[in-house]
């Protein structure tokens, strides 16, 4: 089958919100797809994804074939002992990356070949970890009879990046409101970076561990909290009233389910010892669904971006470009051609910037090819796919990308297209999730469950539905928002 003849589907549950420049492109064509085609490959699957970036935005289309069966026992113990520390091996091969050299252009060429690679272990990881959880809601529905998301529910809170995350806001958070100056000082607009000493010291703990977060993971022309901490500190500030974010307890909840679970089955030993097998590996390599993106999808983006503007400084000094993040109009292979004999690129690097600002303008087709979806209802009650149970009340608050983050207040419903890593800290604070896209294993059902915050996903349309400041009551156990108006 040609790949003309497939039909294309917006990445806008996985990309990011806003067009991506040219080695941004690149890096989603060759190295993210790459990575994902190798595990298929490699776990036997004739089926391949196919990635383009048009005007700026990824669409993906299933080039059809056979799948394989992707379930890797003890997961786990081979993430600590084997793709753990391939994973740091391969970061400070590109940390120690000569771009001055006369073998610069080669260097540069060898580091795309390692993010094939680390990818492709994203790719098998994430696939694993899918699998652990299918295996668990199986066993599940068949000895207990509830629903999946009822199952799922079972291994809420397990994420342990996601846990980390939350206290050190939360540490972060304290560590202000102890001195009045840093209060004040955060809720200044925009925010300004506390003094006391006693968050410095707060601050540079957090930066160690999560500097590398604060964006989605797929765009290197994006940078982190560590490069732009004002985004870190308006997060912060919104967390300053003790009663901003709710103390939810998704693990102690799962916990107390898992026990109802037993209680049911405790006269059935057989069934027990099945259920309790299939949950604890679950809860060991299931919990990799989500913890394998701080690892690999935010730490690998964040290297990748380092790695470019040295490039991109070496291309400066060469006369190539004007300034180093220039580089991220580039194609790969220009900058390798540039590397090896400089030119004059700043009129394509000129062109290709306006391009992008054009592309902001408009709103990207769902589709390329093929015909399009049914809008979602339009009363005063939407129906959706239950991702996280609760209930949660709230005026919406409509999220497009990095720029309305600000705008989010405790107890706001968070509703946008879909969400990333970079949303976990909003969604940590919402009354509920909403989102256009995504199903119960997409990120915003994983981090909602993980926060213990009710979530609906796949009401397309929602941004349109519901509008800006109206009040919802979000049923994530029903899969139902209601308009209350």
């Amino acid at each position: 089958m040609s790949d003309d003849t497939l039909t294309f589907q917006l990445e806008d549950e996985r990309g990011p919100r806003h067009p991506v420049s040219a080695l941004s492109a690149d890096y989603w064509e060759l190295a993210i797809a790459g990575g994902l085609n190798s595990s298929l490959e490699a776990g036997g699957a004739t089926a391949r994804i196919v990635w383009r970036v048009v005007d700026g935005y990824p669409y993906g289309a299933l080039r059809p074939g056979t799948w394989a069966a992707f379930a890797k026992p003890k997961l786990r113990e081979r993430w600590n002992s084997a793709y753990l520390p391939e994973l740091y091996r391969a970061y400070a091969d590109m940390d120690a990356a000569d771009l001055n050299g006369p073998e610069s252009a080669d260097t540069w060429e060898e580091q795309w070949s390692a993010f094939i690679r680390l990818w492709q272990v994203h790719m098998d990881v994430g696939f694993a970890a899918q699998a652990a959880i299918d295996a668990f809601c199986e066993v599940y529905e068949s000895l207990i009879g509830g629903a999946h998301l009822e199952a799922l529910s079972l291994l809420a809170g397990s994420a342990e990046t996601t846990r980390a995350l939350e206290y050190a806001l939360r540490e972060l958070a304290s560590a202000a409101r102890a001195e009045s100056e840093d209060a004040l000082r955060l809720r200044s607009d925009p925010p300004e970076r506390p003094v006391s000493p006693a968050f410095k010291a707060a601050l540079e703990r957090f930066m160690q561990d999560f500097g590398h977060r604060g964006h989605d993971g797929t765009d290197p022309a994006v940078a982190g909290w560590d490069e732009e901490p004002e985004r870190l500190l308006a997060e912060i500030g919104r967390r300053l009233d003790e009663d901003a974010v709710t103390e939810a307890d998704p693990l102690g909840a799962a916990r107390d389910r898992a026990d109802d679970a037993r209680q049911i089955l405790a006269k059935r030993p057989d069934d027990l010892a099945r259920f309790d097998e299939a949950l604890g590996i679950a809860l060991r390599d299931g919990s990799l669904a989500e913890d394998h993106a701080h690892y690999i999808d935010l730490m690998l983006v964040r290297c990748v971006r380092q790695l470019a503007l040295r490039a991109g400084r070496r291309l400066v000094r060469d006369g190539a470009i004007e300034r180093a993040d220039d580089i991220f109009h580039l194609r790969k292979a220009e900058v390798t051609a540039a590397l090896r004999e400089p030119s004059d690129l700043r009129p394509l690097v000129r062109e290709r910037s306006d391009l992008v600002r054009d592309w902001s303008a408009r709103r990207p087709p769902k589709r390329l090819g093929g015909s399009g979806q049914e809008k979602a209802d339009t009363d005063d009650v939407v129906h959706g796919i239950a991702a996280a149970p609760g209930v949660g009340l709230g005026r919406v608050r409509i999220v497009r990308g990095f720029e309305d983050f600000a705008r989010v207040e405790p107890d706001d419903v968070l509703v946008c297209v879909a969400t990333n890593p970079s949303f976990t800290p909003l969604m940590a604070i919402a009354a509920a999730v909403v989102t256009e896209t995504g199903t119960v294993h997409s990120h915003a059902a994983i981090e909602s469950r993980e926060l213990g915050v009710p979530c609906v996903v796949g009401i397309e349309g929602a941004l349109d539905i519901l509008t800006e400041g109206i009040v919802v009551e979000v049923d994530g156990t029903a899969g139902i928002v209601r308009i209350r108006r």
